[in-house]
């Protein structure tokens, strides 16, 4: 689909609300502290999510580099995988008692 479907109820939505936000930035423009301090946190805001889009497009862009450099595709495997470990990898090692009883341990005073 090329041309996307907005509803006329969304759009007047969007209306309503940029008008309430050029209202709060004249206000801003006027020296209203409460305004004032709106504008900054909505200008934060969008500084917050401009820089996310950055910092994910610099991600995408060094995956895509390194697709391109190594021909393939990174696979989310974990690194302990290909091991193959023993039932009790501590056992000879005297860190396991080998013989476990069954029971709570003793209550010492």
């Amino acid at each position: 689909m090329i041309i996307p479907q907005f509803s006329l109820r969304w759009l007047l939505g969007l209306t309503a609300l940029c008008a309430g936000i050029s209202l709060i930035l004249s206000f801003a423009m006027r020296g209203d502290g409460w305004a004032v301090g709106s504008a900054a946190a909505l200008g934060s805001v969008a500084a917050v999510a401009i820089l996310h889009v950055a910092a994910f497009l610099g991600a995408w862009l060094v995956s895509q580099m390194s697709i391109g450099l190594f021909g393939r595709r990174a696979e989310g495997q974990s690194p302990f995988a290909n091991k193959t470990v023993a039932e009790a990898p501590f056992e000879g090692a005297g860190l396991v008692e080998s013989p476990m009883t069954e029971g709570p341990p003793p209550i010492t005073g």
